[in-house]
């Protein structure tokens, strides 16, 4: 199952969760899981790992990857991908992680050097106000070239491999989608904006999504409705206009077929958890 990034209007992610059970799927994106408390079993390329408080998770791109567990750990999670690094993200995506799990406190552990970073994302994070721009991204730039001088090689398996050229040749139009998502978008417009005919561009999507054109998008809003509802500014139907799904009952509808539950719903209960 192709997972799109978990706060989708963002160009990367650094964020404090609990990372529950998930089932199996992958993103272009790089994944780093910091686990801060609790245990949590990851299963990834098929091989299972036990996380603990101070281990370190590093799933490469594309990288099929599940939660079998039901109790969770709380998580500092870290995503970046082509939307964040650019096309220097190829050279970062390429690699194949020999030794996915690591523990950055260790003395001599390959992963010391990344824990400064890993610490500096944590109090940023942990700020009541709004990290710091400048701060939070050169950070997360360099944590990410420090990414290279972790074990690795450069064997893609050849369904890793597939899935990363897939997705770069999608990478325009999911750039175009995010600078768009606020008004009306059609499936032709964003097949001619980047330059394919409307049946081609359909089978590549699906098959570097695994889904539609249409449910992407409307997963892709309703990501950010959930960033918009738990800021606590603006009404329902006004962060539905900004999402661009203007009527509100069609918002709901949709905001429901991904969330289980209404905007409504969904900003009461995030407001309970604050």
């Amino acid at each position: 199952m192709y997972q799109p990034m978990l706060l989708g209007h963002e160009q990367t992610v650094a964020a404090l969760i609990d990372q529950k059970a998930f089932p199996s799927h992958w993103h272009s994106e790089i994944e780093l899981l910091y686990c801060l408390s609790g245990e949590l079993e990851a299963v990834v390329s098929g091989v299972s790992y036990r996380m603990t408080p101070g281990s370190l998770l590093i799933i490469g791109s594309a990288e099929e990857h599940s939660f079998p567990d039901q109790a969770g750990a709380r998580i500092l999670l870290v995503e970046m991908g082509f939307s964040f690094l650019g096309s220097e993200f190829s050279a970062l995506a390429a690699l194949r992680f020999t030794e996915p799990l690591l523990f950055p406190r260790q003395p001599g552990s390959p992963a010391a050097p990344l824990l400064p970073c890993l610490e500096k994302l944590l109090a940023l994070r942990g700020r009541k106000e709004a990290p710091d721009t400048w701060a939070f991204k050169s950070t997360l730039f360099a944590l990410a070239s420090m990414l290279f001088d972790l074990p690795h090689d450069t064997e893609l398996p050849r369904l890793r491999k597939s899935r990363l050229e897939t997705m770069r040749r999608c990478q325009t139009a999911f750039e175009y989608i995010r600078a768009n998502y606020h008004r009306p978008l059609t499936l032709e417009e964003v097949a001619a904006a980047v330059g394919y005919e409307k049946s081609n561009f359909c089978k590549l999507f699906k098959r570097a999504t695994q889904t539609s054109f249409h449910r992407y998008l409307n997963a892709y809003r309703v990501g950010v409705a959930c960033c918009l509802l738990e800021s606590g500014e603006g009404s329902i139907q006004c962060i539905g206009e900004q999402v661009g799904i203007p009527e509100p009952k069609s918002f709901s509808r949709i905001f429901r077929q991904f969330m289980d539950m209404t905007p409504t719903e969904y900003r009461e209960r995030r407001s309970c958890h604050a």
